[in-house]
């Protein structure tokens, strides 16, 4: 853990060191969002899953960025990396399994910290719709714009877990269950029935176009995905 909490230090720092009011913000906000994604009942949803999530960032954002904004200046370049950074920091910043309003939560704590920051106010909305726009991945809400190649990168990486090696989409398996069983009371019957309900959810999306957006996390990671999920699903169909 002690490495992971170096790395996610390092982003953390990076995004928000010039634009705190006061210095002690940057350690005060980090430890309040290490606590945070360190509650007990977090399985997945954790510094892990930040890391991850950043370590891919930094495989996929410049890439994109390259394709669909090839004339952008190192300014505005660096903005997008540091919108895109709080948005990982603050996208499961608040997380309770079964809650309905977990995204507008999370993004009311950005609003709070950015308070405590001289962030441009088109950056402060910019990481507002990238938080709010994760409750995409329930598909009853409408779909985010097809041309906004950041936005669309945000939401697949948050979800590059399902397209995963084999071993540790299993780990991912597992840790979900954790986190949803105690809030549902230790139902196995309920949890697998709202769990089917996402799988289906993403194995439809896949069938009409894909379960990721862009072009580059549909050859990372599709294939895989779809394997994973149709074997999650099959598994909680199982006698």
């Amino acid at each position: 853990e002690a490495s992971t909490v170096a790395f996610l230090w390092k982003h953390w720092e990076t995004a928000v060191q010039d634009v705190v009011l006061v210095p002690d913000t940057t350690l005060q906000w980090f430890e309040r969002l290490r606590e945070a994604y360190t509650q007990p009942h977090r399985h997945y949803h954790t510094l892990a899953h930040l890391a991850h999530f950043l370590g891919l960032a930094g495989r996929f954002l410049d890439v994109v960025l390259r394709q669909h904004r090839p004339g952008i200046d190192a300014r505005d370049r660096a903005e997008v990396h540091r919108e895109f950074t709080l948005g990982v920091f603050f996208h499961d910043a608040v997380y309770e399994p079964t809650a309905k309003d977990n995204e507008e939560q999370s993004e009311r704590l950005f609003r709070d910290f950015a308070t405590r920051c001289k962030l441009p106010r088109a950056s402060l909305d910019r990481v507002s719709q990238l938080i709010l726009a994760t409750k995409a991945h329930h598909h009853s809400t409408p779909p985010p714009d097809p041309a906004d190649a950041v936005l669309l990168l945000f939401l697949d990486l948050d979800l590059a877990i399902l397209g995963s090696p084999w071993a540790l989409y299993r780990a991912y398996s597992a840790q979900i269950r954790e986190e949803y069983l105690p809030s549902l009371g230790g139902s196995v019957e309920l949890y697998s029935a709202r769990r089917a309900e996402f799988l289906e959810g993403q194995l439809q999306a896949s069938s009409s176009g894909g379960v990721f957006r862009t072009v580059l996390c549909v050859e990372a990671f599709e294939a895989a995905a779809r394997q994973n999920l149709q074997w999650e699903l099959n598994s909680l169909r199982s006698p």
